[in-house]
């Protein structure tokens, strides 16, 4: 942020705050924001005929509270003098009529709904310092150029993104496929203690079942099942790695071993209780 923004923050946080308190400016700082604001002008050579007619902007509001006797605040059109001092006539337009379409709104509110008088005061300069930060972010949002340092560095921190956002996939499938495995695995062993129950069929169905879903970014998924000894389910998948067409290749297993619930309590009981007889 340059120093003219970092300056016309600080004077409008400071009047913002008084107004809000107090419903008047702060002479002082304004006064001191002036001076320095035309001797800035004079110096850049930026007085005549810019700063006169940021200037009148200010001058002008300050004759409409003179006519208007108070309905308009006399402080508030020398605020928009000092700002004038600093800020292009195109700009402090734009921002004087962004904070008088919030305070319409907000008086329109207060009026409708709240039930205000329509005598009722309303700090001004909140919806200046409003207007003045909401100008600067449209700025940054329209700015439709590079600087040479950013164009060298965005394909850089682009590749890194992009990266990282497939490891994310890469990351993320391992983990699936891995949590898949093991409950396939699983499932078949547990067809084990069936009379007509078939391991294999049981942990293939339920690992094609599991591997089909919930795997951005993969490609070529493959799936084999061994029934023996123990159950094993492998996948295999690969995840673009997101630059020149490389792949990360991805082998995961879960294994199980067929069980016989009924069986296997009997034994596990029947050696609880040998131990126990064996230990005095």
């Amino acid at each position: 942020m340059s120093s003219v923004k970092i300056c016309m923050t600080v004077l409008l946080v400071i009047n913002t705050w008084t107004d809000i308190r107090k419903k008047e400016i702060c002479l002082p700082v304004l006064f001191i924001f002036l001076t320095g604001g035309i001797l800035w002008r004079i110096r850049q050579g930026l007085l005549w005929p810019a700063g006169i007619i940021s200037m009148g902007i200010g001058v002008f509001i300050i004759l409409i509270a003179l006519i208007s006797g108070g309905m308009v605040g006399f402080g508030d059109g020398l605020l928009i003098l000092t700002m004038g001092s600093v800020l292009g006539a195109g700009e402090l337009a734009g921002i004087l009529c962004g904070a008088l379409l919030l305070c319409g709104i907000y008086s329109g509110i207060e009026y409708l709904m709240l039930k205000k008088s329509r005598s009722e005061e309303i700090p001004f300069v909140p919806f200046l310092l409003i207007g003045y930060l909401g100008g600067i972010f449209v700025r940054k949002i329209k700015k439709g150029s590079f600087t040479i340092e950013a164009a060298l560095l965005m394909p850089l921190v682009l590749m890194i993104l992009i990266g990282v956002l497939y490891l994310d996939f890469f990351v993320h499938d391992r983990a699936w496929l891995t949590a898949a495995a093991y409950e396939a695995a699983v499932s078949g062993s547990m067809e084990g203690y069936k009379k007509k129950g078939n391991i294999y069929e049981k942990a293939d169905i339920q690992g094609r079942m599991l591997g089909d879903i919930g795997l951005p970014g993969g490609e070529n998924l493959s799936m084999q099942t061994n029934a023996g000894k123990t159950v094993k389910v492998t996948y295999r998948l690969e995840v673009p790695a997101g630059f020149l067409g490389q792949k990360w290749k991805l082998e995961v297993s879960g294994k199980a071993k067929p069980l016989r619930p009924v069986g296997w309590i009997r034994k596990v009981k029947g050696t609880v209780d040998m131990l126990g007889e064996v230990t005095p």
